[in-house]
């Protein structure tokens, strides 16, 4: 009977907020003891007592809320406690990646958003949150097409190269650049583009921003331009609770308020310079001018003149109406969340389906987030995250931008012939000054939705990244914790220009003017292009750490860390560009020309149209820290950290010499002062250099391109030949190749 008596011996209560909504997650602990629990879905809790005890003092805390304490002395008795918001709370804790600081001790600058902050309607990505939260912090809108992200910035432009995107850490490690998508090493965009844009607002319980110098103390230079430390959200203890969030977005299409001119007013000004200026400029106005100089040379009668006027006064195409769209866009996202004493769980499942207003955008992403946070024995904790993002998206390559065709053609001219078939417009390339029009030949079957519909260009990127995490505290206060991640990246890029496009026609103009000096292109080459990309990015990343916190007397804090990281990067990419593509069929390799070619220029071309680059990265880096507080008003810090990578020079090309060692960094001017000042001092050297073997040879353009290959550098070699001066290693003329041996 005692037994049965101690075994219900237990304080049960429920928690609410002031609107008297249960709360789900408060932590409830004992007072004197390690006794500690958490509030169910409905807000419910149990706390076992001492057998003998007749009272109790409860602390109950949750983020947002202020700190409660209750004593209780009835336990048989539902006790009832409210929470109030705290409003100062949310500078409270910061999250630096490697340890949680209490705002007040924190010798830097930093802002925190809460989720209770990310809660914004509609919104869903972290650029659209950051927007105008955070002083200091600039989101630049790069582009209004679907699935775009803003360009982050945290105290304007700071270095040489232009690269002021911050340092990203995602639940406590670095997040790395995207998938390198050219030759040159460059990436598909910023991290932001390529990963963090791909957390959804939902899934984040906080947001750190470390913006001075404090933040390149705890991760060195790659945190010149600041800090933004994204936690996740994980389970706690309680019965299942399912999360459902979705958003419906519409976005207008631009009108044309603007008073222009409806199609008669256009072709009688048409008209009007023709009469004031003469015939000759019949062909630079559009159809009103050259069909009244088919009448005026009598080759269609005053009465069809008349008839045709009629015909186009009575179109008046709103071309914004053709060309943009009313968008509809959504996204869902759907968590679950709980678990027990031993386990806790967080799953969440997001889809994004977004249509851009121009007819041809279309943007989609699927993600998963699963988080497990397992404690087998008392002060350890295993923590188990995976995530993965698909997604795609599909713009338009037209050599013609929407935006300004419909600004600028004519109302008289529609889309579609009466048949369905593709209208040509026969004026906006000669009214606009292209090179069309300098050249005097203009693409005759030009039509904007043929360039809209038939040229695609499909962007595709998918990422994988698991990361496992031990965390076991040896005493009070003295913690050890080891972090492993591993992640892959994938992107492909495809544009596919079909056959009968202007932009086809434009590509193959340039194409014939490019390899002019190889002979090698038909006259009439009417065909499509296909150019496709791919790359792959592979990374892993371990760091190691020992922290330790206490308290002298209560008036005096210290706080130490030691810790070390190791990061390797792996990346590759491929192109190809094939000359000849109708839409179900691609053609390898260079096409059955009618004219001559030599072994060494046809294997110039083919050169140019494969690109490949591979590379690794690899750092270590260890850091101390030590942190002391007299009162909590005076606070003092001391930092310590070194790198090392196995990069020294910019760029990440090079032909090895013999054995000589070497190493390279991508971007490196914009990580390294040294890199960035030889770089500068590089350039403006080379610049004096070539201005003076200008002078000595005036033949090659150098003043101008200062040695790049450019068409009167390659002229000018034609003509005089090389100059002692010139690489000979370099084949830019088509010649059989010279190597220099030495």
């Amino acid at each position: 009977m005692a037994a049965q008596q101690q075994q219900g011996h237990a304080l049960r209560g429920i928690v609410v907020d002031d609107t008297k909504q249960p709360l789900p997650g408060v932590t409830v602990s004992l007072k004197g003891s390690t006794r500690k629990t958490t509030t169910d879905a409905n807000g419910m809790f149990t706390m076992p007592m001492p057998g003998a005890s007749k009272s109790a003092t409860l602390v109950l805390t949750y983020i947002g809320m202020k700190t409660q304490t209750v004593r209780a002395t009835d336990f048989a008795k539902m006790l009832t406690v409210t929470m109030q918001e705290d409003d100062n709370s949310i500078n409270e804790v910061v999250v630096t990646g490697m340890e949680v600081i209490n705002k007040d001790h924190m010798t830097g600058s930093a802002s925190v958003l809460t989720a209770k902050d990310l809660k914004m309607q509609g919104v869903t990505s972290i650029d659209r949150i950051l927007d105008g939260r955070i002083a200091g912090l600039n989101s630049t809108t790069l582009s209004g097409a679907p699935g775009a992200r803003s360009q982050i910035t945290i105290r304007g432009e700071n270095n040489l190269s232009g690269n002021t995107e911050p340092l990203w850490i995602v639940d406590g490690l670095p997040m790395t650049s995207g998938v390198p998508t050219s030759s040159t090493g460059d990436y598909a965009g910023t991290i932001m583009q390529d990963g963090v844009g791909n957390i959804m607002p939902d899934d984040i319980e906080s947001i750190s921003i470390l913006k001075d110098a404090s933040a390149a103390a705890i991760y060195g230079a790659r945190a010149a331009n600041g800090v933004i430390v994204i936690t996740t959200k994980k389970g706690f203890r309680s019965k299942t609770q399912v999360s459902y969030s979705g958003t419906y977005n519409c976005s207008i299409a631009p009108a044309n308020n603007l008073n222009f001119m409806n199609s008669a007013e256009k072709l009688q000004y048409e008209r009007s310079i023709v009469d004031n200026y003469g015939l000759s400029y019949a062909y630079v106005t559009g159809r009103g001018g050259y069909t009244y100089k088919r009448s005026v040379d009598g080759y269609i009668t005053p009465e069809e003149y008349q008839q045709e006027l009629r015909r186009l006064s009575g179109i008046n195409t709103n071309w914004f109406d053709v060309l943009f769209r009313t968008a509809h866009s959504q996204s869902h996202n759907i968590n679950l969340r709980g678990g027990s004493e031993e386990l806790t769980y967080y799953t969440s499942l997001n889809f994004q389906d977004q249509n851009g207003i121009l007819i041809s955008n279309k943007y989609q992403n699927a993600g998963l987030l699963m988080k497990l946070d397992y404690r087998p024995i008392k002060g350890l904790i295993i923590a188990v995250n995976l995530s993965a993002n698909a997604r795609k998206n599909r713009d338009n390559a037209s050599a013609i931008a929407p935006f300004t065709y419909a600004m600028f053609a004519n109302p008289y001219e529609r889309p579609y012939n009466d048949d369905g078939s593709y209208a040509a417009d026969l004026s906006y390339l000669s009214n606009n000054y292209t090179n069309e029009r300098a050249s005097g030949y203009v693409y005759e079957k030009f039509n904007i939705v043929r360039e809209m519909r038939d040229t695609r260009k499909t962007t595709d990127g998918s990422d994988v990244e698991f990361t496992l995490n031990a965390r076991y505290e040896i005493i009070p206060g003295l913690s050890v914790e080891s972090i492993f991640r591993k992640g892959m990246s994938y992107n492909t890029n495809t544009t596919e220009i079909d056959a009968g496009t202007y932009t086809s026609w434009a590509n193959e103009q340039f194409a014939k003017t490019a390899y002019s000096n190889y002979n090698i292109m038909p006259d009439q080459f009417d065909n499509g292009q296909l150019t496709e990309g791919s790359g792959k990015n592979h990374y892993w990343t371990i760091r190691n750490q020992v922290d330790y916190s206490f308290n002298l007397k209560d008036d005096h804090l210290f706080s130490f860390l030691i810790a070390s990281e190791v990061m390797s990067k792996k990346y590759t990419n491929f192109s190809y560009t094939s000359p000849i593509y109708y839409k179900d069929f691609r053609i390898t390799g260079v096409p059955a020309l009618d004219i001559p070619v030599s072994y060494e220029t046809m294997r110039s071309v083919i050169a140019n149209m494969f690109s490949t680059n591979d590379g690794q990265d690899r750092s270590v880096s260890f850091l101390g820290t030590m942190r002391y507080g007299y009162k909590d008003r005076y606070i003092f810090s001391f930092n310590y950290r070194a790198d090392g990578a196995d990069v020294i020079g910019d760029g990440n090309r090079f032909t090895p010499y013999r054995d000589l060692p070497y190493a390279t960094i991508v971007k490196g001017d914009g990580k390294y002062q040294a890199i960035a000042a030889a770089s500068i001092l590089a350039k403006t050297f080379r610049d004096d250099y070539m201005n003076g073997l200008a002078d000595e040879y005036p033949f090659y353009d150098w003043k101008s391109n200062k040695g790049y290959p450019t068409k009167k550098h390659r002229e000018g070699i034609r003509l005089h030949g090389i100059s002692p001066y010139h690489r000979k290693s370099y084949n830019l003329t088509g010649e059989k190749e010279l190597f220099l041996d030495f």
